[in-house]
């Protein structure tokens, strides 16, 4: 089992996964998921492309198991490179390493050589450029931005919270749409699957009102919708207002206005309530919607272009000439009253419990981004009786960083 976390450390291993998973999320944002699969006979008949491009369509990506298990194996390949690798990296940078002159086990960025007089202001030149100085008899160490090197290990953490949350998400986070005529009590039940049911509050909602406001020249400002939100016994416990550029956070539920919709009118007519349905027509790529009052002799037909209160009527001729106020007669022969337009409102409930866990996961991401680019430098003086031998390294910016010194060591003379 060691081995194989240790195999899974391997930065080879993390980019194949990472290679995988980039693979699959490409595959899932470019085809739509969830279709229906056609039938059979269909798929005979239709090119091997289009077969192999239904097969994506109907295949749940990202809610599949291979998509799950190369995930976990990412989680723990990031966590295995921090324990196995950056953990006992940083803990050797953080510890005090001195070397003699025959004992050093790397090719140094900076080797220079320096009178032993010297020492005394070296050391205070270093102090002054913010080096840490640390000294064992005749030998001196320094090293100047540490967090430099613990800069990866952030990133890693920040990785590992952006899947913890993501997983969060996943389990226990749902996304419902419902299309809710005014005056109407909904549950919420459009759920993207049926396992969500298991842990779908009972959230009884009420529409009260919807409403639109219009600009001068006709065109769409605003949409708002009026609800309520009830107990399971019918009771009021809260009501707001949300419109499509403010949505609401009520109990970490994110209300959003996505859209409408007009389904009929209400009438009254021989001392009697109706709800006349309304047909959707599309004309220029503007939506409207029609519906047929069959009266003997005198067939009406209605339509309805926004909810500014206009509606239009046929007259004899056939023509939509005749405006129909609510509240009056549609004609003098006709006492048939039009109380209201039934439209409906277009919800979306969020519930996310892994929110924070993904921001705070991007968070530590880009300020890590920023503290990796700190340069992690380090310095050893090796003292012997004539001279003062001085080894440098850096893991960023080396000529930069031998320049600085040897500045540094001109400085002295």
């Amino acid at each position: 089992m060691r081995q194989i976390i240790r195999w899974l450390a391997d930065m080879r291993v993390a980019i194949f996964i990472v290679f995988i998973l980039v693979i699959l999320s490409i595959l899932g944002s470019i085809y739509d998921q969830g279709e229906t699969p056609q039938s059979s006979l269909v798929s005979d008949s239709i090119s091997l492309q289009e077969n192999v491009t239904n097969s994506i369509k109907t295949y749940p990506i990202f809610s599949s198991l291979i998509f799950k298990i190369f995930t976990f194996l990412f989680g723990i390949s990031l966590l295995s490179c921090t324990y196995f690798q950056q953990l006992p990296s940083y803990d050797i940078c953080r510890g005090i390493n001195f070397f003699k002159q025959s004992s050093i086990p790397f090719k140094p960025d900076l080797d220079s050589n320096v009178s032993n007089q010297y020492l005394r202001p070296l050391i205070n030149k270093l102090f002054d450029a913010n080096y840490s100085l640390f000294q064992k008899r005749t030998g001196f160490y320094a090293y100047q931005g540490l967090a430099g090197r613990f800069g990866p290990i952030v990133v890693h953490f920040s990785i590992i919270c952006i899947l913890i949350g993501s997983l969060i998400s996943a389990l226990l986070g749902f996304n419902v749409q419902e299309l809710v005529p005014k005056g109407e009590i909904v549950y919420l039940q459009n759920v993207p699957s049926p396992a969500t049911f298991d842990y779908l509050p009972l959230l009884p909602i009420r529409i009260n009102d919807f409403w639109i406001t219009y600009q001068l020249a006709g065109i769409t400002h605003q949409f708002y919708s009026n609800l309520s939100i009830l107990s399971s016994y019918g009771s009021e416990k809260d009501w707001l207002t949300l419109s499509v550029n403010h949505p609401l956070n009520f109990n970490n539920y994110q209300w959003y206005q996505t859209d409408w919709d007009v389904v009929g009118l209400t009438a009254y007519y021989n001392k009697m309530f109706y709800q006349i349905p309304f047909n959707e027509l599309t004309v220029n790529q503007s939506k409207n919607w029609v519906t047929w009052l069959p009266f003997p002799n005198q067939e009406r037909i209605l339509l309805l272009q926004d909810l500014t209160g206009k509606l239009f009527a046929s007259n004899q001729e056939k023509n939509l000439q005749d405006i129909i106020e609510f509240g009056s007669p549609i004609s003098a022969s006709i006492n048939l009253i039009l109380l209201d337009v039934i439209s409906c409102t277009g919800l979306q409930i969020r519930f996310d419990p892994g929110t924070f866990v993904i921001y705070l996961g991007f968070g530590l991401l880009i300020v890590s981004a920023f503290v990796s680019y700190t340069s992690y430098s380090r310095i050893w003086i090796i003292s012997n009786p004539s001279k003062l031998k001085i080894i440098g390294v850096t893991n960023r910016s080396k000529q930069g960083f031998t320049l600085q010194i040897l500045k540094l060591i001109n400085s002295i003379f």
